[in-house]
């Protein structure tokens, strides 16, 4: 055997005593009480978290519903230099270009804000729907109330 190969052996003989002390000197229930100690700084760790959250989530979503509705400059997931070319009119458009007619196809309704889907536009109490002229005056689940400024009314029933 060369010099090499017994230093190798007294090294892994060493490992080996020294893995045998460790394995014999630390007991299973200080390993139980250290596991059961790091599950309470866990769920308390949760505990607060969750508390907190609760706390701030009117805050949280009344900044995600604000932040929505905002105009973006460019689409952060379109990877082309391309120019984007739509089809769907948008929701200023002038009145009289759309004569479609008015339809109720779906009800959303995010913390205590209630929406209606009308012609594909998510419209709430108040917002005026431009090219017909009318302003949403009350959304339920099952229609939709709008008016004009000359107080004519017509309800749109969800179309399913």
């Amino acid at each position: 055997m060369s010099k090499r190969e017994k230093i190798i052996v007294v090294f892994m003989m060493l490992a080996l005593i020294f893995g045998g002390f460790q394995f014999m000197g630390t007991s299973s229930d200080s390993l139980l009480t250290e596991k059961d100690q790091l599950m309470g700084e866990l769920n308390q760790f949760i505990a607060k978290t969750v508390a907190q959250l609760n706390r701030n989530t009117d805050n949280v979503s009344d900044y995600i519903l604000k932040t929505a509705s905002l105009e973006w400059d460019h689409d952060p997931f379109l990877k082309t230099e391309a120019p984007v070319v739509s089809s769907v009119p948008e929701k200023g458009v002038p009145a009289g270009t759309d004569d479609r007619p008015l339809s109720y196809s779906g009800y959303l309704q995010a913390g205590n804000r209630q929406f209606a889907i009308i012609n594909g536009y998510e419209y709430e109490s108040g917002d005026a729907v431009e090219p017909q002229g009318y302003v949403v005056q009350e959304v339920t689940p099952e229609k939709v109330v709008l008016e004009t400024m000359g107080k004519e009314r017509i309800v749109l029933a969800i179309e399913e």
